[in-house]
């Protein structure tokens, strides 16, 4: 009544909403949750969602040390090939065969890259957005950028006849074969069908009258 000047009961019993109190403000506050059934907000492992799980991909290392280890190989068979020549070095037969090993180790390594596409990287771990890719070379032999270094080393020995080279071409291919079985071990927890790929197929040359080429 706009004559009365008292205050009505029902207001007098009325008390202003309180906000609530964080007493952790550095965590969220539960209300903002809205729960379904089914559904964690928390961060257990079962529950995360396909973009957390990228995210979580995204913060791992991805290879750099193999990287490094890898450039440090290239870098002196590069230069320990001419620098520690054989006698027999850049004549017709070594020529012959380093062109050949040139020809096939960069033909090679084209088709990979070309059959990659985007998840080309030159780490072990696979790319943030990774695809197994299982057709062109990839039909055939799993890592053909690995066995395409390979060649191209072997290539790069023989046409310049270097013991030394080749001492490194060797300590080379072994690494190669580390390299593959880490990055092998990333892919398989990534992509549930790579063990059975794994099975089928070689790890770097086409399997030859029934050798496993592993």
């Amino acid at each position: 009544d706009p004559g009365n000047p008292g205050i009505r009961p029902d207001f007098q019993t009325q008390k202003p909403s309180q906000p609530r109190l964080n007493l952790l403000p550095f965590l969220p506050d539960p209300d903002t949750y809205k729960r379904t059934p089914g559904v964690n907000p928390g961060f257990s492992g079962t529950d995360m969602t396909a973009s957390s799980c990228s995210k979580s991909q995204a913060h791992q290392p991805r290879g750099v040390a193999w990287v490094g280890v890898q450039a440090l190989f290239l870098g002196v068979l590069a230069v320990a090939a001419p620098m520690w020549r054989g006698t027999h070095a850049l004549q017709f037969w070594p020529t012959a065969i380093g062109a050949a090993c040139g020809f096939i180790g960069g033909l090679v390594a084209w088709c990979g890259a070309k059959d990659l596409g985007r998840n080309l990287t030159p780490f072990p771990s696979p790319s943030e957005r990774a695809e197994l890719i299982v057709s062109g070379i990839y039909a055939h032999i799993r890592h053909p950028l690995y066995a395409s270094v390979a060649i191209l080393a072997v290539g790069w020995t023989v046409l310049w006849q270097s013991l030394p080279a080749a001492v490194v071409t060797v300590a080379l291919m072994v690494f190669l074969r580390a390299k593959a079985a880490h990055e092998e071990a990333l892919l398989r927890n990534l992509f549930l069908e790579y063990a059975d790929y794994a099975r089928r197929l070689p790890r770097f040359f086409p399997r030859l009258f029934g050798m496993s080429g592993k």
